[in-house]
């Protein structure tokens, strides 16, 4: 369960970190300071990152059923960010959304692979159950 816990932990750090991104960079003019159109980002990101490292905690006293709120979480969020992610590359690449949007692709991107590596190291580490 330390590894869980571990990994839940760096997840809900990394979860914050783009939340903070989204929310004090505003793309459409370069500009580094408060974006009110990122706030959403860094509530959603926020509120991941603090149920996340709530798991953590409980995964850290060994509650198996943590580990398996973590693999629900990072599969949820994986599979949000990851369809956003595209569509939102898709549609500036064919110019049918402003050009700035890049940056909210990228942050949508970091986010899945963060999630599905999270979801990857906790299902594996479940998987290996408890030591004898």
């Amino acid at each position: 369960m330390q590894r869980i816990s571990i990994t839940l932990l760096q997840y809900a750090g990394y979860l914050l970190v783009i939340g903070l991104a989204s929310a004090f960079y505003n793309a459409a003019n370069g500009t580094l300071g408060w974006n009110p159109k990122g706030s959403t980002g860094l509530i959603a990101l926020g509120i991941s990152a603090a149920v996340a490292l709530v798991l953590g905690l409980i995964a850290g006293k060994g509650k198996e059923w943590a580990g398996w709120g973590g693999i629900v979480l990072s599969f949820v969020l994986f599979a949000y960010t990851a369809v956003t992610a595209f569509k939102t590359a898709r549609g500036v690449s064919s110019g049918d959304l402003e050009e700035h949007l890049w940056y909210k692709a990228v942050l949508f991107a970091i986010t899945a692979v963060f999630s599905i590596s999270a979801f990857l190291r906790i299902g594996l580490a479940m998987r290996r159950g408890k030591p004898a």
